[in-house]
């Protein structure tokens, strides 16, 4: 439902928050944050990853420096 999404939508916007002024919770957030096992059993980490493999390409391109956080995207996923 639309309350649902907003929710969800709310909780990622605030652990962006979170992580900008505290990266060290990465870790934490991930696992009481995600509903995804595997993204909890990785620590939320992503594997190393070529152009044209996901919905990230966009994102990633952007991102440069390793330990960079970019704010939450919407996919068919949910709040990423």
């Amino acid at each position: 439902s639309k309350s649902d999404e907003e929710d969800i939508k709310y909780k990622a916007e605030k652990a962006y928050k979170t992580l900008q002024e505290h990266p060290e919770q990465f870790d934490k957030l991930v696992e009481t944050l995600s509903d995804d096992k595997l993204s909890i059993a990785d620590k939320g980490r992503l594997p190393l990853m070529t152009g044209g493999q996901s919905e990230f390409d966009k994102i990633l391109s952007t991102m440069t420096k390793p330990g960079e956080i970019s704010p939450p995207h919407k996919t068919k996923h949910g709040y990423e």
